[in-house]
Parts: structure tokens; sequence; C-alpha cells
């Protein structure tokens, strides 16, 4: 309580009794607003306090209701809690209500990120590899196909060919027949 009419007041002024005792009314009144959950804001509107005196009435009530590691977070933090109250609320509307599942979560993520890192790279590695043997063969299957289309032509070539002679040699044929039928008429 001191710090605080330490840091209100000069040093080189004396307090009287009355003073002392606004301060303490005005601490005791903070303290009662900050277990009603009052923010710093709202308590230094109500008590026509400065930031700097209501800061220390906060941290004080913290130690008040024995919230000390939240104090020593606080100052760790260098008094940015933000990225605590994000997680915070990023777990909580994920259904993580229960800080034993969040504890778990983060102790798997701090040993379990660089062997999965790695192997999210060697996977990655594995499916180029394979993306590559696969474009490969889809070219060596356009080879062939194309091989199969020129064979297929010559093959369709060759069958009209073959058809070709074959209606040649019949029509040789029956001219031949033909020739024998008119040459025995003849004789």
């Amino acid at each position: 309580m001191l710090s605080l009419i330490d840091t209100k007041y000069d040093a080189t002024k004396r307090l009287d009794g009355t003073q002392i005792e606004q301060a303490k009314l005005k601490a005791a009144q903070a303290y009662d607003l900050f277990s009603q959950d009052k923010s710093p804001m709202e308590v230094a509107i109500a008590l026509d306090l400065r930031e700097p005196e209501v800061t220390q009435l906060y941290k004080e009530s913290w130690n008040l209701r024995q919230i000390y590691d939240f104090n020593k977070i606080y100052l760790e933090t260098r008094c940015n809690l933000a990225p605590f109250l994000n997680m915070y609320r990023l777990a909580k509307g994920e259904g993580m209500n229960d800080a034993e599942h969040v504890i778990w979560l983060l102790r798997v993520a701090n040993k379990g990120l660089p062997e999965l890192e790695n192997k999210y790279y060697n996977y990655k590695s594995d499916v180029d590899t394979l993306e590559s043997k696969r474009q490969s063969q889809v070219r060596i299957i356009q080879v062939y196909d194309t091989q199969i289309m020129g064979l297929g032509r010559e093959f369709d070539i060759c069958c009209l060919g073959c058809e070709l002679e074959k209606k040649a040699d019949r029509f040789e044929k029956e001219e031949n027949e033909r020739r024998e039928y008119y040459n025995t008429l003849s004789k």
C-alpha cells in the first residue's frame, strides 16, 4: 500500500492521517471492484484514479487473490498478454475447454513438429519424384500411341494392298475363265 502512496505523492511531502486514510479507502474500493470483475478502466473511472495508480492496484489485487503466476506471466510478457488470450480464444473456439488438451497439444507440437515437418518434406520429395516418373511414362505412352497409329496405318495399307491383290487375282481369274469360255465357244 505504501508503494501506491509513494507513487502518488512526492517523497518530500508529508502525508497527514486523512490523506493516508483516503488512499487506503480508494485502494480498498479498487480491490472490491476488481473482485467484482470490473476492468481497470471501469475502476479508474469509478474512483477517479490515473492509469499508473489503477495498474498498481490491479497487480496488488492479483497478489491478494493469489494469482502469482498470472502476475509473473504478465511481467515476463512485458504486459502483452494478447498472444495468450488469442491462443485461449482459438482453443475454446475449437472446443478445447480442458487445459490438459491444450497442454498435450503444445507438447505434441513441440516434440512432433520437427519430425512432422521432416516427414512432410520427404513425402513432398517422393510425390515430386512420382510425378516426374508419371510424366515420363505419359510421354512414353504418347510415343507408343504414335507408333501404334503409324503401325495401324501401315497395317491398313497392307490390308488394303492384300485386298486389292486378291481382287486383282480374282479379276484375273474371272478374266481367264471368260477367255477360256469364249475360246471354247469359238471353237
